[in-house]
């Protein structure tokens, strides 16, 4: 039997949620009435949809909510992509209001590296 997971993460920042699902190749709908996951639906969300995910996520303030069935319906480490990388994303953010700059790179296995280079 599923059931909706709710979890506390901030994903508030829309620029940044938009250029972290644009990265990962996920879909985006922001401002959604309601999203439909497998038991109910959530209300003003912004709905993730994630490639192999039967059902999308919503990202509602500080809360995301989804329906993957352990992981049946959607293998859990694509949504902590999601938020690692715009977790990167803030830290990239706060890098360069220090003056500093950054570097992004991608290994051979597709794991993605955010390099912060200071100013001599």
């Amino acid at each position: 039997m599923s059931h909706t997971v709710k979890v506390k993460t901030n994903l508030s920042d829309v620029d940044k949620l938009r250029t972290a699902c644009a990265a990962l190749g996920y879909g985006l709908k922001l401002d959604v009435e309601r999203v439909k996951l497998f038991q109910g639906s959530i209300e003003n969300a912004h709905e993730v949809s994630i490639p192999g995910w039967r059902y999308p996520v919503a990202v509602k303030g500080t809360e995301i909510f989804f329906d993957n069935y352990n992981g049946a319906w959607g293998d859990p480490k694509l949504l902590k992509r999601l938020e690692n990388r715009y977790g990167m994303l803030l830290v990239e953010e706060r890098a360069k209001a220090r003056g500093e700059s950054t570097r992004w790179t991608t290994d051979e296995q597709g794991r993605t590296q955010l390099e912060i280079i200071k100013p001599y």
